[in-house]
C-alpha cells in the first residue's frame, strides 16, 4: 500500500482522499467529520490553478469547509445550470440533462471556472458570501500563461521536420499532437492543472492555425507556423 501510495502524485491522492471522505459512513462522529473536511480543503487551496479550474469535488468540499452545508455543485453541473470542462479542455462538457443515472459518469471528468462557480453562487445563493478564488500558477516560475504554447510548437516544428526527412508527406497538427504531448510531457513547467496535457489540448490550444512549411533551399529550412 505504501508504494501504491508512493506511486500517487498529490493531485491523484488528494482526489481519492476526498472520495472516501465523502463516502464516510453517517456513524463518524461529527467532530471527526469536519476535521477531515477542513484537512481537506486546506489541502484544495494549496494546489496550483493558474487557470481557476475546480473539480466537482473540490467545489463541494470548500463549500463544506466555508458554510458547514453541502451544496450539489454535482447535481447542478451535470444537468447543466452550472457549465463544465473536459480536463484542460476549452469546450464544455455537453450535459446529462435531467437523467440522474447519467450524471455520474461526469464526477471525475468535470472542472469548473471559478467565475462560473462564483456567478452560479450569486445566482441561486446571494446569502453565501465565500467566493472561490481564481488560483495561484506555479511557484518558482515567471513564465506567461502562453509560454507552453510556445514550447508546444517548436516541438512540433522539430518533430515535423524529423518526419519530413524520413518521407513522410501528411504532416498536420491532428496527428502530430500525440507526439508533442509525449515531449512537452517532460517539462513540468508545461503541464495544465491536472497535470500533463493530452494531444487534443495541445492541438485545440497551442496547434490551432499550424502548418509544417516543408524545408526550402539546397540545405534546407525547419518548418514553421503561420
Amino acid at each position: 500500500m505504501q508504494n501504491s501510495d508512493a506511486a500517487l502524485d498529490k493531485e491523484e491522492r488528494l482526489k481519492r482522499d476526498i472520495k472516501t471522505m465523502i463516502n464516510t459512513p453517517l456513524e463518524v462522529t461529527k467532530d471527526k467529520r469536519d476535521q477531515e473536511i477542513q484537512e481537506q480543503a486546506a489541502a484544495i487551496r494549496t494546489i496550483e490553478r493558474p487557470e481557476g479550474r475546480y473539480s466537482i469535488n473540490e467545489a463541494v468540499i470548500l463549500l463544506l469547509a466555508e458554510t458547514g452545508e453541502y451544496f450539489r455543485v454535482g447535481k447542478a453541473t451535470w444537468n447543466g445550470d452550472l457549465r463544465s470542462y473536459a480536463p484542460g479542455s476549452i469546450k464544455p462538457v455537453i450535459s446529462a440533462g435531467n437523467n440522474p443515472k447519467d450524471w455520474m459518469k461526469y464526477d471525475d471528468a468535470a472542472e469548473i471556472l471559478w467565475s462560473d462557480l462564483n456567478d452560479w453562487l450569486a445566482k441561486n445563493y446571494p446569502l453565501v458570501k465565500f467566493r472561490f478564488p481564481k488560483g495561484k500558477a506555479k511557484q518558482g516560475t515567471s513564465q506567461s500563461s502562453d509560454d507552453w504554447k510556445d514550447k508546444a510548437r517548436a516541438i512540433a516544428d522539430k518533430l515535423a521536420l524529423e518526419r519530413h526527412q524520413r518521407g513522410e508527406r501528411e504532416i498536420t497538427a491532428r496527428n502530430i499532437s500525440d507526439a508533442v504531448a509525449t515531449e512537452l510531457a517532460k517539462d513540468s513547467t508545461t503541464h495544465g492543472t491536472r497535470g500533463e496535457r493530452s494531444g487534443g489540448n495541445i492541438r485545440n490550444l497551442a496547434l490551432k492555425g499550424w502548418k509544417f512549411i516543408p524545408p526550402t533551399g539546397t540545405n534546407g529550412t525547419s518548418g514553421t507556423k503561420k
